[in-house]
């Protein structure tokens, strides 16, 4: 189909005819110049995460492949592995696919993306991030009552020593996990002990 498409001489007239024929009918475009063909009704949606090996994002992707697919969206997902190179891929790979919308999971390297997206008024959704932009959602996590919860089931059981491992306190989602796990613990009547 390729070589039809890109006139290769060694393609039969005949042959090239009908192909084009087909690809006319499908509304076929290629999305890159050495990359695959999709049809043109096909949209698409992005999901940017920080690390797929997180054991706290396949779930979450799983479920935002089920809702694109029931609304006749494809998703596309890449992850950065924190690194700003690979967010800069990422952006291009949803501009080269005309996305409809990013949902953003990088906790911590929001801004490099939205510079490149808000251009071109692609909506952004955030988890616990992102700025107050026209076109940007955020979606809150509830820390402090599903740390309060975990608190309270381990005071039930009766252990006294409860630890919480944070994440880097350079991020405001590990800044109130903890807020959540010393507010927890104060309520029962245990006193966090900082880490050495």
């Amino acid at each position: 189909m390729s070589r039809t498409i890109n006139r290769h001489p060694g393609v039969q007239p005949q042959l090239a005819r009908r192909v084009l024929k087909v690809v006319e009918e499908m509304g076929c475009f290629r999305a890159r110049r050495r990359g695959r063909w999709f049809p043109a009704a096909t949209e698409f949606l992005g999901s940017i995460v920080s690390e797929i090996t997180n054991p706290f994002f396949p779930e979450i992707v799983h479920v935002f492949e089920e809702t694109a697919i029931q609304h006749n969206y494809e998703i596309l997902v890449t992850s950065t592995a924190h690194n700003t190179e690979r967010m800069k891929t990422a952006v291009r790979r949803m501009l080269e696919h005309r996305v409809e919308g990013v949902a953003v999971m990088t906790f911590g390297m929001e801004e490099s993306l939205l510079d490149d997206l808000k251009l071109r008024n692609v909506p952004l959704v955030f988890v616990d991030v992102g700025p107050a932009r026209p076109r940007v959602s955020k979606i809150r996590t509830d820390y402090l009552q599903g740390i309060w919860q975990a608190v309270q089931q381990l005071a039930a059981l009766r252990h006294e020593k409860i630890a919480f491992i944070t994440g880097p306190l350079t991020r405001k989602s590990a800044c109130a996990r903890k807020e959540g796990f010393v507010q927890s613990m104060n309520e029962i009547g245990m006193e966090p002990e900082p880490n050495g």
